[in-house]
């Protein structure tokens, strides 16, 4: 007897057949149709070596679990009992885990620190208080070229462009501009611009990121701009850098049309400029969200995010 084998998921549809009293009824119960529930327990039967069920027949024919079988119920039990609770104990260790966020430096330090932090800053002076709390314990931020796994990526692509992943949950959060930004101070000492590509003749710092939004729609009028400016060019992967630079008064900077709610001293250059926008996106994996810590950090910054006051820049948007 010790070398017995069965399928302990057999067990299942032998508690369900003895609960609702019939094979169709523990159909109904497992989402199996009549024909498997009594296969499989043919099947225990016959790994078990001996007979579980009397089967009544004729209309209405149910069943019952034998007599000599009967002490078999309160172990069935006791197995699932045990199971849901390692079941629980399976789902709190996961929840355990904090929610891993991978996104660019500057959506990191102007968007996602906010809201992790509920900071009344930025495009959330107004909203932060409309927004589900985050339990900082709960997230990690990660840097976009950290080579750790991610539960949620950020991510900012031209206007237009989806993100595409063959098991992915891709939501647009938000559609942002971007404007030259400079500071009066600067424009005391160097002038003010008559027209963009005036901009060309003035120092410039820009993020690395903007290399790989090169089209006219987004960055490239401003990356054309760079090339051009190169003798003068100020370029980092950091945006606190690109804030120190442009807020000393030390040069023009392309940056979200929300900044100036962080630095009121910055302010967009006068002459017009072309559209220069991107839209960001959340992708996050199914694997991902079948934790409902990291669904509950998904629908918070979704939430935060729609709230935002963006100032000159479009109204965002969200979608699945």
């Amino acid at each position: 007897m010790s070398d017995l084998e069965f399928d302990w998921n057999d067990l299942r549809y032998l508690l369900a057949v003895i609960r609702t009293g019939s094979f169709r009824g523990a159909g109904g119960v497992l989402g199996k149709d009549q024909a498997t529930v009594s296969r499989r327990i043919v099947t225990l039967e016959k790994d078990l070596g001996r007979p579980l069920l009397e089967r009544s027949s004729g209309p209405g024919a149910n069943v019952r679990i034998l007599d000599e079988a009967a002490d078999l119920l309160d172990i069935l039990v006791q197995i699932e009992t045990q199971t849901q609770k390692v079941q629980a104990w399976a789902s709190d260790a996961d929840n355990a885990n904090p929610v891993r966020i991978r996104a660019n430096d500057l959506l990191i330090s102007t968007l996602l620190t906010p809201i992790v932090n509920s900071h009344r800053m930025g495009p959330f002076k107004r909203s932060i208080d409309r927004i589900a709390r985050i339990d900082l314990s709960d997230v990690e931020l990660l840097s976009e070229e950290s080579g750790e796994k991610d539960d949620i990526l950020l991510q900012l692509v031209p206007s237009a462009s989806v993100p595409k992943g063959a098991d992915e949950l891709v939501r647009k959060l938000a559609s942002i501009r971007f404007v030259p930004l400079m500071t009066d101070q600067y424009a005391a000492r160097h002038g003010e611009p008559r027209k963009f590509e005036d901009l060309a003749d003035y120092r410039l710092a820009t993020l690395t990121i903007y290399e790989r939004l090169d089209l006219p729609t987004a960055m490239g009028p401003w990356n054309q701009l760079a090339r051009v400016n190169k003798t003068k060019l100020f370029r980092s992967p950091s945006v606190s850098s690109i804030e120190r630079v442009v807020a000393a008064g030390e040069a023009i900077a392309l940056l979200p049309s929300y900044m100036p709610s962080f630095l009121e001293t910055l302010r967009p250059v006068k002459c017009a400029s072309p559209v220069m926008a991107a839209d960001l996106w959340g992708v996050s994996t199914k694997e991902a969200q079948a934790r409902s810590k990291v669904r509950a950090v998904y629908e918070a910054i979704s939430d935060a995010l729609r709230l935002a006051d963006w100032g000159s820049s479009p109204t965002p948007t969200s979608g699945r």
